[in-house]
């Protein structure tokens, strides 16, 4: 690919939002790699819109506008990874613009965003950038631009071994295993699930033993659980909004089955990761 060939300019930036309203637009032509570690975001690619949950990496490819417009009155907070495909080839750009939207958050890449705290960029300097003028030559950038472009390798590796595990499954199963992933804190039951994949549900759980090893409403239960224990992790939500977030009808039950996957209760694990647990 032309991106891993040819240097293209990237840039870096974090963004926060205390719940406050705002929309933020671009209009340059650009793809973007982005982590939402807390809060949501809705996206407006080109007209075509999108709300994404904390945690979560998301990838925008868009040819005219990004319109993004964090969750009011909830705490936000996102940072990103953006280039100006001027210099990709057709095939190319419309390779990135096949890319999955959004996937799970995975340590390879939260450890790249985080490396690349030291070279975020100021407003001026993303302007600058997105009108294809260089804003610098020295190492820095040259850091900046190879880090940019490893996040963007890591992203397509990732989405390519999500998609090569999920072509081996029956539709069925790929169905349902996506309505949970997308959905996993609203209320499902066997037969909802079910109704998804169009299955009797004794042969949906058959079809689940034989190709996951576990029944549906098992995938629904450690889905909920990971999800919980990552937020716990990377987010500032409070236990209890990450509880009924991740479809606990009460703490109690959140914090019994995060103390039985992962060895510890929730509030433990929040004090681990807290800047100065």
């Amino acid at each position: 690919m032309d991106l891993f060939v040819q240097r293209n300019r990237f840039s870096f930036h974090e963004g926060y939002s205390d719940g406050d309203p705002y929309r933020a637009f671009y209009r340059a032509r650009r793809a973007e790699v982005s982590i939402i570690l807390e809060g949501a975001i809705s996206f407006v690619e080109d007209g075509r819109p999108r709300t994404v949950e904390a945690p979560a990496l998301t990838c925008q490819t868009y040819e005219r506008e990004l319109e993004v417009v964090p969750a009011a009155g909830r705490r936000t907070r996102t940072m990103w990874c953006h280039f100006p495909p001027h210099r990709l080839s057709a095939a190319d750009w419309s390779f990135l613009r096949g890319l999955p939207p959004t996937m799970p958050v995975v340590d390879s890449l939260r450890a790249m965003f985080r490396g690349a705290a030291p070279l975020l960029q100021s407003i001026d300097e993303a302007r600058t950038d997105l009108v294809g003028v260089e804003t610098s030559s020295d190492g820095r950038a040259m850091v900046r631009d190879a880090l940019g472009a490893a996040i963007f390798a890591e992203y397509i590796r990732c989405a390519s071994e999500v998609g090569d595990a999920r072509k081996t499954l029956p539709q069925a199963v790929r169905e349902v295993q996506s309505a949970i992933d997308e959905r996993y804190g609203e209320t499902w039951d066997l037969d909802r699930l079910a109704t998804v994949a169009q299955l009797n549900p004794k042969y949906l759980i058959a079809m689940f033993r034989r190709h996951l090893d576990e029944t549906p409403i098992a995938y629904l239960w450690r889905k909920r659980a990971e999800s919980g224990y990552s937020m716990l992790r990377q987010t500032r939500l409070s236990v209890e909004e990450i509880a009924f977030r991740c479809g606990y009808q009460t703490v109690a039950h959140f914090s019994r089955t995060i103390k039985q996957r992962y060895g510890a209760p929730p509030r433990d694990i929040r004090a681990e990761t807290s800047p100065g647990g």
